[in-house]
């Protein structure tokens, strides 16, 4: 939870609402490792029995290397994946879903559901094109 991170650790993190979670380019991201080459979006999302975040989005092209494109092959991005980190240091990633893990559609479109164990929808699953990422101890 946001009350346990250390002041300044992501500072600039969006302005959430329960319904409507704000995602920010962090100023600061403490302990990670933004640099001219990657990039970070958070939002900060306290964890309350029975919640589950849908996150949708339109997934960047990449090179397939798992299937033998190049790492030359012109794409948006050479890598990307989405992850739930602890709000605590030094921020540990309770899961997450890597590029080549994740469950795109026809148009490249991604969807997210995040969530406990106990609180994972019974349809979360790539069969139903959803990537399911677990939430990590409640806090």
């Amino acid at each position: 939870m946001k009350e346990n991170a250390p002041a300044g650790g992501f500072e600039g993190c969006g302005n959430p609402t329960p319904s409507a979670p704000g995602f920010a380019v962090p100023d600061k991201a403490g302990g990670l490792f933004p640099n001219p080459y990657n990039q970070y979006l958070c939002t900060p999302l306290a964890h309350e029995p029975g919640r589950i975040a849908v996150v949708r989005g339109k997934a960047p092209s990449f090179p397939n290397t798992r299937e033998g494109q190049s790492v030359l092959t012109t794409t948006q991005v050479r890598y990307w994946s989405i992850c739930q980190n602890q709000w605590q240091l030094p921020y540990p990633a309770s899961s997450c879903a890597a590029d080549f893990q994740t469950a795109l559609d026809k148009q490249g479109n991604d969807t997210y559901v995040v969530s406990t164990q106990q609180d994972r929808p019974a349809n979360a699953t790539a069969a139903n094109g959803i990537t399911w990422i677990d939430w990590g101890p409640p806090m």
